[in-house]
């Protein structure tokens, strides 16, 4: 179920252009971020904080290297 919901969230994000983040991928869970199979401990949302800071990251330095520069 949780695949499907994945694959539905990703097509919407494309056809919207909208940036999409796996958090499914990442290999870094241990049972102690979780409290069941929906709710996060501090310690996973810790770890979804900075997944999600690296992607947005990660796609803003890449759009600032595509625009042109501002002129002034």
């Amino acid at each position: 179920m949780m695949r499907k919901l994945n694959d539905v969230t990703e097509a919407v994000a494309r056809e919207k252009s909208a940036l999409f983040v796996d958090l499914a991928k990442h290999s870094s869970w241990d049972d102690v971020d979780f409290y069941d199979f929906t709710h996060m401990t501090p310690q996973g949302a810790g770890k979804v904080g900075n997944l999600l800071y690296d992607a947005l990251s990660n796609s803003i330095r890449d759009a600032e290297q595509i625009a042109p520069p501002d002129k002034e």
